[in-house]
């Protein structure tokens, strides 16, 4: 994760490995599958696992992907989490005056 941001989700098998409490899977596994419950960027992930190394985390998100239980796409403008790639001041103050 120390490279590019990536965004997380769970495949249809990471989903019924999840909720299937006899898959065998590690906790750890359990655990990042319960936090990507839907389309997760790698900087929630960080933060929410921050008690692992990141060396960890990047190693047990490679044998979720490795196994198909998730899946990893680049980080793009429609996740932008703090919502400024695309402002434009112009444009913000013409759908506030009605003019958009």
């Amino acid at each position: 994760m120390s490279t590019s941001a990536r965004i997380f989700r769970r495949t249809e098998a990471g989903s019924a490995a999840f909720i299937d409490q006899s898959s065998g899977l590690p906790v750890q596994y359990r655990r990042i599958l319960r936090v990507i419950d839907s389309e997760t960027h790698s900087d929630v992930l960080r933060a929410l696992l921050r008690c692992y190394s990141e060396t960890q985390i990047v190693e047990w998100l490679g044998e979720l992907l490795t196994l198909g239980l998730i899946e990893s796409v680049p980080d793009a403008a429609e996740h932008d989490l703090d919502f400024t790639s695309g402002f434009q001041v112009s444009e913000l103050a013409a759908a506030f005056n009605g003019r958009a």
